[in-house]
């Protein structure tokens, strides 16, 4: 009796096991219209549907429900590749005649032929070289990832346990019969290589769908080499940075060091210089102030003395006047010179007859020197008035301190004071040309220095030349020694038409000096 109720067990679990097997199917394969609709999608011209099948129960399940869904598709042709009564050979035989045109292979299930032999996995493979142009779809993801393109295939669990579980646990009594169903879910599932080599790369896939055989990006594959890399490198170049920027910093600081070094070098230079000049300059003006104070001091001695005659008497008030006047111009200078240094030198521009200043100028070295057999020259525009802007006491000043040189080393022959205005370029040029000793060419720049007396036997303190040349500039002209005169010495500078619309502090352009270079030139001629 228990081996009775032992083999009917055995049989009920087996009827069981099978009944939820075709249900499983049944289950699987509800939904053709999906799987129809993925063949149509890709492929709108499908007239030839080649079912290929196998000689098992899930094979035959297959070909049942897809015969009773194909009813409903008369415009598609169904042609079935059954297991049951071909072997793996056989159809292949039949796949090469197959017309790839308009027809599309839908894969089911091949385990078992008409042969009843099992077949390996790479039986795939074989089937499909068989005719590899037309295009397969799965159902069953059967040829997924080598052959089909894709498909609408079963979320495939366990069910070899999960079945004997469930038939144990009914047969026990703890499920009933209406929890012995039990539905898999399906996904569309596609082969990007198959994609491709079908030229629907491009095709619009479901939004759930699954891609297999995707190309995997560089960056994708080697996301966490990559990463670490990229940390490195990071960490690295902050490293770095830091690094150039303490180096920088050290340069700049070093450089800053060697900056003020320098800076203290020309510093400590510069007040040496400046000591050495104030103490020539205290020599200088001791010796220049002693001279003319002697001499006044000393003939105001004689002038109280009885022993001389009147006529003598006007020779010593001569010589102390003329010592007076060259102390006081001394005084002047010095004071200029002090003015210029402090950087308040006073120039006050105004409408002026320059001709008439000229002329002025003239006069008062003329009635100063006395010179008998010297002649004073005026070479002027013909015109009576020549009025332009500018500061006329300094003008005066700088005239005056050219025509007095001019006298102390002419004794024969003539001083020439020319004047020539340029309206090209808006400059008067000045010119003090005389028949004196002359002055070497390799001291043209040398005699603008201060305390600087070719002559030394002559009076005067050295500093004529080198205030003229500050005030010349600081009126927006220039001032130079004409090397090409050589009978005596020619001075020539230059000044602006219009010393309010002329930038101060300026020197001799290349056009004024061009000019200037011409008119010389026309007065040597």
């Amino acid at each position: 009796m228990r081996g009775i109720t032992r083999h009917i067990r055995t049989g009920l679990l087996v009827l069981t096991v099978c009944v939820m097997a075709l249900s499983h199917a049944n289950a699987a394969f509800a939904r053709e219209a999906k799987r129809i609709l993925v063949i149509t999608s890709y492929n709108p011209n499908t007239k030839r549907i080649a079912l290929i099948t196998d000689f098992t129960l899930g094979g035959l399940a297959m070909q049942t429900h897809v015969i009773r869904h194909m009813k409903r598709h008369k415009d598609i042709e169904l042609v079935l590749l059954d297991g049951r009564s071909n072997t793996m050979f056989e159809i292949c035989n039949k796949l090469k005649n197959l017309n790839g045109k308009n027809t599309v292979l839908w894969l089911g299930t091949w385990r078992i032929d008409s042969s009843e032999n099992y077949s390996l996995t790479s039986t795939d493979d074989v089937l499909r070289k068989a005719n590899p142009q037309i295009p397969a779809f799965s159902l069953s993801s059967t040829g997924m990832g080598n052959w089909a393109i894709g498909g609408y295939t079963p979320e495939y669990t366990p069910q070899g346990k999960m079945l004997a579980d469930m038939a144990i646990e009914y047969l026990y009594g703890k499920k009933t019969r209406g929890s012995l169903f039990h539905i898999i879910p399906s996904t569309y599932t596609f082969d990007q290589k198959m994609l491709e080599a079908f030229n629907k790369e491009d095709a619009e896939l479901p939004q759930d769908a699954v891609v297999l055989n995707t190309a995997t990006h560089f960056f994708s594959a080697n996301k966490s080499i990559i990463l670490l890399t990229l940390a490195v490198f990071a960490f690295l170049a902050i490293a770095l940075v830091l690094a150039i920027y303490y180096l920088l910093k050290m340069k700049r600081l070093r450089d800053a060091l060697e900056i003020q070094s320098e800076e203290l070098k020309r510093a400590k230079d510069i007040a040496e210089r400046a000591n050495n000049v104030k103490t020539t300059f205290i020599a200088n003006m001791s010796h220049e102030l002693r001279t003319p104070l002697n001499a006044i001091v000393g003939f105001a001695n004689l002038l109280e003395e009885d022993d001389y005659e009147e006529e003598e008497k006007k020779q010593f008030c001569h010589v102390i006047k003329e010592n007076s006047d060259m102390l006081l111009n001394l005084i002047s200078d010095i004071l200029d010179i002090s003015k210029i240094e402090s950087g308040k030198l006073p120039i006050s521009p105004e409408e002026c007859d320059v001709i008439a200043l000229s002329r002025t100028s003239i006069l008062s070295v003329k009635h100063a020197s006395k010179l008998e057999d010297v002649e004073y020259i005026e070479d002027f525009p013909s015109d009576e008035r020549l009025m332009i802007y500018t500061d006329p006491i300094r003008l005066k000043q700088v005239m005056i301190n050219l025509l007095s040189n001019a006298s102390k080393y002419t004794k024969k022959g003539f001083i020439k004071l020319t004047i020539r205005p340029d309206y090209d370029t808006d400059y008067i040029m000045f010119a003090v040309t005389d028949t004196g000793c002359g002055i070497p060419e390799d001291k043209a720049e040398v005699v603008f220095g201060r305390f600087v007396k070719l002559n030394q036997y002559v009076h005067g303190t050295g500093l004529g030349l080198s205030l003229c040349r500050v005030l010349t500039e600081s009126m927006g002209g220039k001032i130079w020694l004409d090397t090409s005169y050589t009978n005596g010495t020619r001075m020539v500078f230059t000044h602006p038409l219009n010393l309010n619309k002329t930038s101060r502090g300026g020197g001799k352009n290349e056009e004024t000096e061009k000019s200037a270079e011409g008119d010389i030139d026309e007065l040597t001629s």
